[in-house]
């Protein structure tokens, strides 16, 4: 663990940056960048239909439903829908949308924990299935197309103006705030399903590492060392968003850029767990098609489905598992 203990500004590190760098207790990489997402919300929406940004599960149902009622747009129509989200594949339904949900009310994992045990019936991890379901189903919030969603497909309707609720990134602002949404819309964390104060999802922890066999390892190691300067940080804060310093002049980032430079706010960091398993990702597939199952022909009785579905996911996982 010496590499990252001897970190330049170590201090500015949290819990996942140190998972997400290390790996049985190795150092892999030096990290200097972050990714992080959290929920953005049309600032002139919110406005038109009287309501602040939401702060619960509760509120956004309640707003998601007047942008979808009350014309916020003012186009005379009514075509617009209370969150964008994507589920036209495996990645799409669950890192971009049901994981978003978990880890955002603070959670640490939301498919199989570190040992590699199912999680999704757990009740505070159902809650987000559920949730996440309900989306598409009984509240009817989202596009009816988002089934067919993919990533490209979720940012046309965000930046065409159709969707009041949207995950926004920290690479996103940059260009959000100069053109469509240009600067509409303000950045929370993700909703809480309880009184405990939603999170940022950090969904991945870049850095950098010199292999032993580099043909200019000094060379190399110095160049490791600048990226993680408070010269090289604050470039990447102007031209990226992404960082790991706290201790960088923010003066002059864009609005949209803020909220993921809050001291007090709450990170969690996806726990992307296919490095640690192989049989991860077909899991992940079986999941998903379980899921868009559930969308297109709801269960009468979610929570039931929730552990019926679990049940099976174990014993596709045993199956996976015995195959090497």
């Amino acid at each position: 663990m010496d590499g990252l203990r001897r970190y330049p500004h170590k201090s500015s590190l949290t819990d996942g940056d140190w998972t997400a760098s290390t790996f049985k207790n190795r150092v892999v990489q030096i990290p200097f960048q972050r990714t992080m997402t959290g929920l953005g919300v049309r600032k002139s929406w919110l406005e038109k239909v009287g309501e602040q940004p939401p702060k619960t599960w509760d509120d956004v149902i309640r707003i998601g439903k007047k942008f979808q009622e009350q014309d916020p747009d003012g186009n005379g129509r009514k075509d617009t829908f209370g969150i964008a989200m994507q589920a036209g594949d495996a990645p799409s339904i669950t890192g971009g949308g049901i994981n978003l949900l978990v880890y955002g009310n603070g959670l640490p994992h939301p498919l199989v924990n570190e040992k590699g045990d199912i999680v999704i019936d757990q009740p505070d991890v159902s809650k987000a299935v559920t949730e996440y379901i309900k989306l598409f189903t009984e509240y009817k919030l989202v596009s009816p197309e988002t089934v067919n969603h993919t990533f490209t497909d979720m940012y046309q309707l965000i930046e065409g103006g159709r969707v009041g609720m949207f995950r926004v990134g920290n690479w996103n602002v940059g260009k959000w705030d100069k053109q469509p949404p240009a600067g509409d819309y303000v950045v929370v964390p993700y909703p809480s399903f309880t009184s405990t104060p939603g999170a940022l999802v950090v969904g991945s922890v870049r850095g950098m590492a010199v292999p032993e066999n580099a043909k200019n390892k000094e060379a190399a190691k110095q160049f490791v060392k600048f990226i993680v300067s408070k010269q090289a940080q604050q470039i990447s804060l102007n031209n990226m968003g992404g960082v790991v310093r706290s201790d960088l002049d923010t003066a002059t980032v864009t609005p949209g850029l803020k909220p993921f430079l809050t001291a007090d706010v709450k990170l969690q960091t996806d726990d992307f767990l296919s490095s640690t398993f192989p049989w991860y990702l077909k899991l992940q597939e079986n999941y998903y098609k379980h899921l868009i199952e559930a969308i297109n022909n709801p269960p009468k009785d979610l929570n039931a489905w929730v552990k019926a579905t679990a049940d099976k996911l174990r014993e596709e996982q045993a199956s996976l598992k015995s195959k090497g």
